[in-house]
């Protein structure tokens, strides 16, 4: 899954990102700046808040 900031919109796959902002172009700029971000692995709580379970190696 994938989440578009700026318009708080979820999408499930790049090519449906690509499609919403008109064109690749826009899509990799937008990732560059960090508007986009992955959250396949994270866990979504029922009442919708988005918590990150990923922990890194130490």
């Amino acid at each position: 899954m994938l989440i578009y900031l700026p318009h708080s919109k979820v999408f499930n796959t790049r090519k449906e990102v690509k499609e919403y902002l008109g064109s690749t172009n826009k899509y990799n700029r937008a990732l560059k700046q960090g508007e986009i971000f992955n959250i396949t692995n994270t866990n979504i709580a029922h009442n919708g808040t988005i918590y990150n379970c990923h922990q890194k190696n130490q």
